[in-house]
């Protein structure tokens, strides 16, 4: 596996964790975690660059 392999793997977990979160309700983002950030997932650490995948209602 080489350096563009590498990365195409990379790009394509974080499409499909930004697609599974894409599916959480207000009440699961609202929900305790077991982070030591808050009450809500610290996703903009995740994917490590912006992206505007979340609007408020």
């Amino acid at each position: 596996m080489d350096l563009v392999d590498i990365r195409r793997a990379i790009a394509a977990e974080r499409r499909e964790l930004a697609d599974l979160l894409d599916t959480l309700t207000a009440k699961q983002w609202d929900a305790p975690s077991l982070v030591a950030y808050g009450r809500r997932l610290p996703t903009g650490r995740l994917h490590g660059e912006p992206r505007a995948r979340f609007v408020a209602a």
